[in-house]
């Protein structure tokens, strides 16, 4: 059986047939979606002849083989769909100025995407260059850049290429370079901060629609080390960024952001079930404490930080520790108050008692949560939430966090709730902690633009549902 891969070149191959011929005809479908299709009875005027070069159908066609598929042109840009995009999209369009569309293809064999970041690196790792933005946009990137960070004039000290953005300065007087090229000498690294050229945007950037980015520049992080191992000049391109804009936030107040190669976000459908039905207001039946509430608004409003989102749906947990360790106390007590060998008289009844409360003030977190989830959370709704065909690797030993123990509902040893504890419990700390102790060094801290925060949605989902209950039981009680 053919593969998907070739399925799908087969049926583009009557687009590329168009594309050979020199000549195709550009109808528009409805408002978002433009397809190459013959149509002879187009009226006059609707119709769009383009002419392309030999190199360009060449280019269009060794694109395509790469995965992006032609889809059509406009405004002097060639427009291709990417089904496969790295921004959790299900499909996204790349553009690239007809005149840089042979380039392109010979570029394309050259560069990978990177894998953390919004970016391309080639496959020796001696150039890496990852989209940045202002982490606060207050204003264009562009403008932010020139009046906070530019040279004039700039030169490499290694001989490597300087491409620098550039405008008029205010009093007219001629160009001013916006942006900056530093260098090491010592550790043979060069740091460019630069629009990016046509190529790198036609890779990095992904449009909801087809079109061309125009306005402001976009720009670029580009790191050039010496030839070397590729696995160390990884680590030497990434320690550069990271100093990099620590730097430029600490020096010249200017916050950049590395732009992740997935956007990372919990959204309604994620939330809801495929069998809920359509929403219906009513008066609130749940009375919870103001701090829970704010907690629950605010994972909502930082769905783009998946870690941040986690540990507020974490804390409205934790707001219910000490309760439920107050109220197993007591009722440990009690027991011990109702035993029929009590006997307020003897010592040895009264520390009995003594003991039952050291031992609720001695319980540490995890213990508490333990306690908290085996009391409140049923285990039918875990088990339905688990049993989730998009859930049931996530959390299994091949998942794709480390350092999270997995959640199997047949083991027959724990129960789900306590798997559950374990595995939440043991994110918290991947995340919140960040010291250099050999206590942590089994798991390294979960980073906020990792690969592995982007995937954090089922477990995020997972810590939702455990306070949901939580919420729901301590309506009953």
């Amino acid at each position: 059986m053919a593969s998907r891969a070739h399925l799908k070149l087969d049926i583009m191959s009557p687009r590329l047939r168009l594309l050979q011929a020199g000549r195709f005809k550009c109808r528009k479908i409805d408002d978002d979606y433009y397809d190459f299709v013959p149509d002879p009875e187009m009226e006059e005027g609707e119709e769009e002849e383009v002419e392309m070069t030999a190199g360009q159908i060449s280019a269009v066609a060794a694109i395509q083989r790469k995965g992006l598929h032609p889809h059509s042109q406009s405004d002097g840009y060639f427009h291709f769909i990417d089904e496969a995009p790295p921004s959790g999209l299900s499909r996204t369009y790349r553009s690239i100025d007809m005149e840089h569309l042979t380039l392109a293809a010979e570029s394309i064999e050259d560069f990978d995407h990177h894998e953390e970041h919004r970016g391309i690196t080639n496959r020796d790792r001696t150039y890496t260059e990852v989209l940045v933005t202002l982490a606060v946009r207050y204003k264009p990137l562009f403008q932010t850049l020139l009046w906070t960070v530019w040279s004039e004039a700039t030169s490499c000290i290694m001989g490597r290429p300087v491409q620098l953005g550039q405008t008029m300065k205010s009093d007219g007087s001629g160009p001013r370079e916006v942006g900056f090229h530093v260098c090491s000498s010592k550790d043979g690294i060069c740091i460019e901060l630069s629009p990016a050229p046509p190529f790198s945007q036609f890779l990095i950037l992904d449009l909801p629609v087809p079109r061309a980015s125009k306005g402001e520049p976009v720009y670029t992080l580009k790191v050039y080390t010496s030839a070397g191992d590729p696995k160390v000049n990884e680590m030497s391109t990434q320690t550069a960024i990271d100093g990099m804009l620590f730097e430029l936030a600490a020096r010249h107040k200017l916050t950049l952001s590395v732009v992740p190669r997935e956007r990372p976000s919990i959204t309604a459908i994620d939330q809801r079930g495929e069998n809920d039905g359509p929403l219906v207001a009513r008066y609130p039946q749940s009375k919870l404490p103001r701090e829970v509430a704010s907690l629950f608004s605010f994972a909502a409003e930082v769905h783009d930080n998946l870690p941040y989102t986690f540990l507020s749906y974490y804390q409205a947990l934790e707001f219910y520790f000490p309760w439920i360790s107050r109220r197993n106390a007591i009722r440990a007590v009690r027991r011990e108050i109702y035993d029929f060998s009590f006997e307020a008289s003897d010592d040895n009844s009264v520390l009995r008692i003594l003991n039952v409360v050291e031992r609720s003030k001695a319980a540490g977190e995890e213990e508490q949560m333990k306690l908290l989830l085996r009391e409140c959370v049923r285990e039918d709704k875990l088990i339905e939430f688990l049993s989730d065909a998009k859930n049931e690797q996530h959390f299994s030993r091949r998942g794709p966090i480390s350092g999270a123990p997995e959640i199997n509902p047949k083991n027959a040893n724990e129960s789900v709730s306590l798997q559950a504890t374990k595995r939440i419990y043991a994110l918290r700390n991947r995340i919140v902690h960040a010291k250099d102790d050999p206590k942590y060094s089994a798991a390294s801290q979960l980073l906020p633009r990792s690969k592995e925060a982007h995937s954090l949605n089922p477990d995020i989902l997972l810590v939702r549902l455990l306070a949901q209950e939580v919420v729901i039981a301590t309506q009953a009680w």
